[in-house]
């Protein structure tokens, strides 16, 4: 058996003397060179390779292929079409002998593509017609050429032992060619689906939406266009061309081909963009538990990176399912190690986990306490009211009336959404101060962001930057987020007087470590609150201690709650002390 390995070359200097090595088994090593202006013949020549020079006007590859074809000698048995940007893996000839018959005709190896040529990481591979008898063979197509047999009857062998290497340079300036070449395919043959998808590709790749789509929808119908893994592809393409229609076309792509992840990535970003948490924990779920790498050319690496665990965590996070947040936002981090934005999202999933489990026993207690509070028209003061959601619920169950006060104006346009409609609630856009009324001092906030770098952002705001500026190991580049926040400065006193409000039944403040100072400017000889809660975790001990000694000699039992956040101060018109009592004991006891 005599083996000729060939091919065509343009400037590949970088590439030549690995090709010429890697084939050094065969009797010929043959290459048409197109007009190269670097050293790739001098190498090649020193290597001891065959080199013809040839010209090909106008430029087609299968042409050319041909054309290097031609130049083989009539006495070889069996060619090997290998490109310069490949090499072939010691052993490949004794493989080559042991599996070739006399009736074989064409011979499949195994292609393997690889990042770099030190990199021996395999990226995908996939079984490719690279060995064929040195007759009856053409190719076919003025670019993505393929070989194809031009004899009665084609016999082909596969053996995946005989392994072909590739590092394709994707800079190389001849791939500016391809489109026009594929116009001039998609002429000669209009029926030809691959070039019918690849040419809707590269238009696509050109911003030529308007001839993407046809060709995409028109290679869907051809009765040639078999593959679900690349049918499915050009129905990706379609949704990302047509925004208007892309849940759609996303949703067939699915159903063709659902072990794919780039499909369910695709719309997971959807569900994402349309704050669609249910639906993206769903995509997210299909994603990473039903999908598998196909090993084909369609496979992008870049969706089996973090990016859907990192929309996993996050409508874990929506939808309640901390530990599921925890876990994919683990994944997501091993993924992608030095992103701080998941490292924050982490521990704060993490954090919200211990706070749910420790928060249980909180929430039983708090909903206790508004039950009690509520056997009377209850009328509340909430001091950094945010968006609204924490006591959402509770006001609307209850109908409570009251005062929400947030001194941030984008959230604050939040806050009036979230009550729009529901008498009794009035919101001001000031900030609570002990002893500064009507006047203006420094207060900051994280700026309104569209896309945050953690969940909990927008409940960074207050007197003390130092306070939010805690929070710069979790945020990157937190202090170029802050901003100083021109706000009116009121004190409760104040406030009640100019509302005439006639009774305040509970008091809640979050003021990211100024609570204990708002607690205790409170007005207890107009008001006595049957239930106060204010955030302690960001007080230091000595303003802790301050705070409880004006409670306590207000009648007020101060309850620490499990979760490490708050305190509730209970009046003893709805709770008795033996009750409280019990209750700190619990607590105590969960931490």
């Amino acid at each position: 058996m005599k083996v000729a390995v060939y091919t065509i070359a343009l400037n590949e200097a970088a590439n030549a003397e690995r090709w010429a090595n890697s084939a050094v088994d065969a009797d010929y090593r043959i290459v048409a060179d197109t007009g190269s202006t670097d050293d790739t013949v001098e190498r090649l020549t020193a290597a001891g390779v065959t080199v013809h020079r040839i010209a090909v006007r106008p430029w087609r590859f299968d042409d050319a292929r041909n054309a290097a074809m031609a130049l083989i000698p009539p006495d070889v048995d069996v060619c090997c079409t290998m490109d310069m940007d490949r090499f072939l893996e010691p052993g490949w000839r004794a493989k080559l002998e042991a599996a070739w018959t006399p009736d074989t005709t064409a011979l499949y190896c195994q292609t393997v593509y690889r990042s770099s040529v030190d990199d021996p990481t395999p990226l995908r591979s996939w079984p490719a017609k690279n060995f064929h008898h040195r007759w009856g063979y053409r190719f076919r197509r003025p670019v993505h050429e393929a070989l194809v047999f031009t004899g009665k009857s084609e016999v082909t062998a596969n053996d995946s032992g005989i392994v072909m290497f590739e590092v394709q340079d994707l800079a190389k300036p001849t791939r500016s060619s391809y489109l026009p070449l594929m116009e001039v395919a998609h002429k000669e043959d209009p029926d030809d689906a691959q070039i019918c998808f690849w040419l809707g590709r590269d238009l696509m790749w050109a911003n030529q939406h308007d001839r993407a789509v046809p060709l995409l929808e028109r290679y869907l119908e051809l009765p040639t266009s078999k593959w679900a893994e690349e049918r499915s592809e050009a129905m990706r393409y379609i949704a990302r061309m047509r925004p208007e229609q892309r849940l759609s076309w996303l949703d067939k792509a699915r159903m063709e081909a659902p072990h794919r992840r780039e499909i369910w990535l695709d719309l997971a970003e959807e569900f994402h963009g349309r704050a669609d948490w249910l639906n993206l924990f769903w995509a997210c779920t299909n994603g990473i538990e039903k999908t598998h790498r196909t090993g084909s050319y369609l496979d992008d690496a870049n969706c089996w990176g973090f990016r859907l665990y990192d929309l996993g965590a996050i409508a874990s996070w929506k939808l309640n399912s901390m530990d599921r947040a925890v876990v994919w936002g683990q994944k997501a981090l091993a993924l992608d190690h030095a992103n701080q934005r998941l490292e924050s999202n982490l521990s704060y999933f993490v954090q919200r986990r211990q706070q749910d489990r420790l928060g249980d026993l909180t929430k039983r207690i708090r909903n206790d306490l508004f039950s009690r509070i509520s056997r009377k028209p209850v009328t509340l003061v909430q001091v950094g009211a945010n968006d609204g959601s924490a006591l959402s619920e509770a006001i609307k169950q209850y109908h409570w009336k009251g005062i929400l006060i947030e001194p941030v104006p984008f959230i604050l346009d939040s806050l009036k959404r979230e009550y729009d409609g529901i008498s009794g609630i009035t919101t001001l856009n000031v900030a609570i101060h002990g002893i500064n009324d009507g006047g203006s001092i420094p207060f900051y906030a994280v700026k309104q962001l569209e896309n945050p770098p953690v969940p909990w952002y927008k409940g960074l705001s207050s007197f003390k930057k130092e306070l939010i500026m805690t929070h710069s190991s979790l945020i990157p580049d937190l202090e170029s987020l802050i901003e100083e926040v021109s706000v009116e400065t009121r004190t409760l006193r104040s406030i009640f007087e100019e509302t005439k409000v006639d009774q305040v039944d509970f008091l809640m403040v979050d003021a990211e470590g100024y609570d204990g100072e708002v607690v205790r400017s409170f007005p207890f000889d107009m008001f006595r609150p049957e239930l106060i809660i204010y955030e302690y975790k960001h007080l230091d001990k000595s303003d802790r201690d301050e705070t409880e000694k004006v409670l306590r000699g207000h009648g007020y039992f101060c309850l620490h709650m499990s979760d490490g956040e708050d305190v509730f101060a209970v009046s003893g018109e709805i709770m008795t002390k033996a009750e409280a009592g019990i209750l700190e004991y619990i607590m105590n006891q969960a931490i």
